[in-house]
């Protein structure tokens, strides 16, 4: 395994290739930094690495080859790389793809990659029933699982991908055929006692059927993604088979990362931002130029390095650039930084610009705004950007802040940024000597049940449309006051954030009638959701430590919550045996209600707290089965211990890091207000990072 501490050399691949203290104004860039505190170099692993999802929006706790983000979405860390320089990445609630960087600037790897949200999940039972789970718009891709697939109960995660997000998708494919990736897709199975990753039995297969609208051709080709060779992968015995124009059905002996083979690159899907759409255009582009190239080279020419340059690759490097550049100006935030710095790392891998603003090839049309040197327009935009991050993570900063502050800082050492570096040395190590921090991320993944228990006189309706996966979760940040640094009343308490996401979409389940004698089909149908949109919580929670050290909780409340809807239509048709033998149409019935929803967390305290304690507040959706038995609260996890301890400390990583990692399922859960016989799968990954170093 190759450890990301150095330059990659080789053939650009673009495409793949906490709080307590600290409150005040910043304090002045010529207070000398606490020397217990030496600021460390930031920058030592080499590495910048940002994790976005679809939405351009970037992913705390992500992990890039093991280098983790943080809360602020940005790493540093000592990342892994495969033999052939592949990353893999990875977070909670996503599908989990590969990366590769996308160039330097001044030495330090860029990584600036997307991962898409996970998009269906089902239980499949060893021995059980036959498992059929789809994903997609138009179930664009469907699995069919057989009983004796696995040698143990599995939760299965299916995801179509957008080649736009796809940094695999110019990766080199093992065949000689001129093919581009279509219809690509991850599906993975993860063991129900631990969430750990297992494939199928030996000898066993799985049938996979795609709607790929004849693009495939016939017959149709499967190919996986090896990171470790860093290429596509024909699985030739996957007996694919043309359904009907529109569906290939293949048989997978391994779970993965897959795509099929076609003739013709995917048309674009209209997905993502301006940026992301003109980076896609930039790899395409310089694909095919490079190829060409090395075609050339075969037949004995000798091109020369800025003859890469196409009239296509400069129109679709033209548009990145002014795509990141727009964005940085609209949203000043590092989100943006990551555009400019993937776009100017690009720049510089394939064209030779670099820091010097006075190389690289003189290719750009001179009316072109940044014709003269487009990589110093980019650097002096994260220069901008830089300068207000500073100035917003210096405002009253706190412990959760320190993360933001000290990626800030090695953004700042990067740029050269020398006059707000003091100020930010500073309070990075002023907060140093405060921060006992544990942050990470909390999530439930809620399998909605192919039937409904009875309610209402409605027995078992089965499914008809809509959602049948929800998703819950817990963005988590909190802070212990136990150092030299806090006022003695203060030692041994704690507070903490817990940001919110819900995903309860629409899902609808219908009861027919027992009664055949209409000549149309007659039922009752029950929609629940959580929101049209996306819901968002924002909870806060303080306590303290108790005699033996374990977090004993005396708050955990919602600022705000969302609106649980339920309703119910009942048709108003009926048979009339005798005498007319007709349907006869009675009113519709329709009833519906909202609940409140605050978060499992919040939910789980407050039930807590009314049955054992003097709240007169119930928690109304505490995830439950009829033995009573619940998912772990945040205060079990922690008081629990980390699953890996932090190793000692080092001269390269000052701050260790401990981990509390896990995962528990609940079966046939329910709450009120939400579903019945839901299965409920809980992961969580928490880091501890004790600044004080114990003082």
């Amino acid at each position: 395994m190759n450890k990301l501490s150095f330059s990659i050399i080789g053939l650009f691949t673009l495409l793949s290739v906490a709080c307590g203290g600290g409150g005040g104004d910043s304090s002045p860039s010529n207070t000398t930094p606490d020397p217990v505190n030496p600021t460390p170099d930031l920058l030592f692993n080499k590495l910048l690495g940002f994790v976005t999802n679809t939405d351009g929006e970037l992913i705390s706790y992500a992990s890039v080859g093991g280098a983790i983000t943080g809360n602020s979405g940005v790493t540093t860390d000592e990342a892994t790389a495969t033999a052939a320089g592949w990353y893999l990445v990875e977070a909670e609630g996503y599908a989990p793809s590969y990366t590769r960087p996308s160039g330097e600037i001044e030495g330090i790897n860029i990584i600036n990659t997307t991962l898409t949200p996970i998009a269906a999940q089902a239980f499949h039972v060893m021995g059980g029933d036959v498992t059929t789970l789809s994903a997609g718009p138009g179930d664009v891709v469907t699995v069919t699982i057989q009983p004796a697939v696995f040698d143990e109960d599995v939760i299965i995660e299916l995801t179509p991908l957008d080649p736009i997000f796809l940094d695999t998708a110019f990766a080199a494919m093992d065949t000689s055929d001129v093919l581009h990736i279509s219809q690509p897709f991850d599906i993975r199975a993860r063991a129900a006692d631990d969430g750990s990753l297992v494939q199928p039995a030996s000898g066993q297969v799985v049938e996979i059927t795609l709607t790929d609208g004849g693009a495939l051709g016939d017959p149709a080709r499967l190919f996986w993604f090896d990171a470790d060779q860093g290429q596509w992968l024909e699985q030739h015995n996957a007996a694919c088979n043309r359904v009907d124009a529109d569906h290939v059905s293949c048989l997978l002996d391994h779970f993965s990362q897959h795509a099929g083979g076609s003739s013709t690159p995917p048309p674009p899907s209209g997905a993502g931002n301006a940026h992301s759409q003109a980076s896609k255009d930039t790899d395409a582009a310089y694909d095919t130029s490079a190829k060409d190239m090395a075609e050339r080279e075969k037949n004995g020419e000798e091109p020369g390095s800025c003859e890469i340059f196409t009239p296509a690759l400069i129109a679709a490097f033209m548009a990145e650039v002014d795509a990141a550049i727009a964005e940085a100006k609209a949203n000043p935030g590092e989100a943006a930084k990551a555009m400019l710095f993937k776009t100017a790392a690009r720049l510089q891998l394939v064209g030779g610009f670099s820091g010097d603003y006075d190389s690289g090839c003189d290719v750009f049309p001179p009316q072109w705004p940044h014709a003269g040197d487009p990589y110093a327009d980019l650097m002096e935009e994260a220069d901008n950007v830089t300068r207000k991050l500073a100035a917003k993570v210096l405002t009253n900063p706190k412990c959760p802040d320190i993360d933001s502050i000290a990626k800030v800082l090695a953004e700042a050492q990067l740029l050269g940024v020398e006059d707000i570096q003091p100020d930010l040395e500073y309070k990075y190590n002023e907060l140093l000597d405060q921060c006992n921090i544990w942050e990470g991320r909390i999530e439930y993944s809620i399998i909605l049940p192919r039937a409904l228990a009875s309610f209402d006189g409605i027995d078992y309706d089965p499914w008809y449309s809509g959602a049948l996966y929800w998703n819950e979760s817990h963005d988590i940040m909190l802070a212990l006051h136990a150092s030299s640094g806090t006022a003695d009343e203060n030692i041994g308490n704690f507070e903490g954030t817990d940001k919110v996401t819900t995903d309860f979409s629409d899902a609808e389940y219908r009861s027919y009638t027992s009664n055949t004698g209409c000549s149309f089909p007659v039922y009752d149908a029950t929609i629940r959701r959580g929101q049209p949109v996306n819901g968002e919580i924002n909870a806060s929670f303080a306590g303290r430590l108790d005699s033996n050290n374990n977090f004993v909780a005396d708050s955990f409340s919602a600022a705000n919550d969302i609106k649980i809807y339920y309703g119910v239509f009942e048709t108003g048709w009926a048979f009339d045996g005798w005498p007319s033998l007709l349907c006869i149409k009675d009113d519709d019935a329709e009833g519906s209600y909202t609940d409140i929803y605050r978060g499992q967390l919040v939910e789980q305290f407050a039930d807590y707290q009314y049955l054992y304690g003097t709240s007169i507040d119930m928690g109304n959706h505490v995830f439950s089965n009829s033995f009573y038995d619940v998912l772990p609260s945040l205060w079990d996890i922690l008081n629990k211990g980390p699953t890996q301890p932090a190793p000692p400390a080092t001269e390269t990583n000052p701050y260790p890091k401990a981990y509390y990692n896990g995962t528990e399922i609940l079966f046939e859960a329910y709450s009120f207000g939400l579903a019945n016989d839901m299965q409920i799968v809980m992961r969580w990954n928490i880091v501890h990072t004790d600044y004080t170093r114990g003082r």
